[in-house]
């Protein structure tokens, strides 16, 4: 968890533990797409709080690559820090990710 310089908190984490991926009852987490439909997302993930933790109206997968924005990491260590200039850099066990607070409020594409 992080406080942004722009003031809402930062919460990064995996939807489901590695275990319920290895047998198969992963139950993800409900993300809303741009098209305003609500899906199931899968693996690592972002989400916003404006009101100090009392809601997390934002949500959002971190993808592996931009190709593929609902294919996410399902387990790893993480570590992540804002520097001045309003970059995001998280870094997992086994990537590397930078992001904004203008990415993080963009709804994940529709299907």
């Amino acid at each position: 968890m992080l406080r942004l310089s722009e003031g809402p908190i930062l919460f990064v984490s995996f939807t489901d533990t590695l275990y319920l991926y290895r047998d198969g009852t992963q139950q993800g987490l409900d993300m809303t797409d741009a098209s305003g439909a609500t899906r199931k997302g899968f693996g690592t993930f972002a989400a916003l709080s404006l009101d100090d933790g009392k809601t997390w109206p934002y949500r959002k997968l971190i993808p592996r690559a931009v190709e593929t924005p609902w294919v996410s990491e399902k387990a790893g260590y993480l570590s992540c820090v804002q520097l001045p200039d309003g970059m995001i850099h998280l870094v997992s066990s086994s990537s590397y990710y930078r992001f904004n607070l203008a990415w993080l409020k963009t709804p994940m594409p529709a299907k």
